[in-house]
């Protein structure tokens, strides 16, 4: 009898601990969604819909011309819009939004003082982090599909010869390399003591991640030490935008994955070390 007891009160408790978790998760991403930082990545994206299009409508010969040299000639014109799109807003953005989200993890529980109590509930180490890690990760989800549906809405009539299917195409590849700077930005959380030091690690890296983005393109001879860099195969399908097909997009996005949950799996070995240690 003991033991249908003992049965009966585990999944009890497991889906006590699940709903918690939920809770923890949905506290913490309204928390990231409503703060004043919140209202200035709003405006950053805003500001960007507005005057990308000017530079897409009137690009400079010498940038087109070395795309095409990079890109290939075919469909010139739709690979510019997205290269700028890209590569002027979506990747800075992406440096910007993961640190921002995803710097403070454990570092900002225990400046307000939370970081005891969420301990005491018994959640565990590990699930602090990834619940921490999966909060962030969705709210920088949310900031990238909002640009790209603003972009949707403003760009068909604002910007020749946009292509919505492209530009729907490329966005589902690259919001998983957006989505590396946050999980990046979680492991340096937890691998510096400094909010301010694992941030700045984190802009600096980032940074030159998206700087080294179209490497592959640039220098051929370098395009599978470019595989490495998460931001490359988030860019990668703009070079066969004449003839991808459903395995361009998917592969690339699987690669992203691959590269999210090791980034994160590595967060999270550490932040078990770093709290059961304190």
């Amino acid at each position: 009898m003991r033991d249908v007891t003992i049965a009966t009160a585990l999944p009890r408790q497991d889906c006590g601990r699940h709903r918690q978790l939920r809770l923890f998760f949905v506290q913490d991403y309204l928390r990231l969604m409503r703060g004043r930082v919140a209202l200035l990545l709003w405006a950053i994206i805003i500001y960007a819909l507005l005057f990308v299009p000017l530079i897409m409508n009137g690009p400079q010969e010498e940038l087109v011309r070395a795309l095409a040299s990079w890109l290939g000639g075919a469909d010139i014109g739709r690979k510019t819009i997205l290269f700028v799109w890209v590569d002027a807003t979506m990747n800075k953005l992406a440096v910007i939004l993961g640190p921002v989200l995803a710097g403070g993890i454990i570092v900002d529980e225990k400046a307000r003082g939370s970081y005891d109590l969420f301990l005491s509930k018994a959640v565990g180490a590990g699930d602090y982090f990834t619940v921490k890690l999966a909060a962030a990760s969705a709210a920088l989800a949310t900031f990238y599909l909002g640009a790209a549906a603003g972009a949707l809405i403003i760009f068909p009539w604002a910007v020749t010869a946009f292509d919505a299917g492209d530009f729907l195409a490329l966005s589902a590849v690259h919001l998983f390399a957006a989505l590396f700077s946050a999980t990046f930005a979680g492991l340096m959380a937890v691998v510096f003591a400094s909010r301010l030091t694992g941030m700045l690690v984190s802009i600096v890296v980032l940074a030159t991640l998206v700087g080294f983005a179209f490497l592959g393109f640039y220098y051929p001879a370098y395009r599978a030490w470019s595989y490495l860099n998460p931001f490359f195969n988030g860019v990668v399908l703009i070079g066969s935008l004449d003839h991808y097909g459903f395995v361009d997009v998917a592969r690339p996005i699987l690669v992203l994955i691959g590269f999210n949950l090791a980034a994160a799996a590595i967060g999270r070995q550490r932040a078990i070390t770093l709290i059961e240690r304190q």
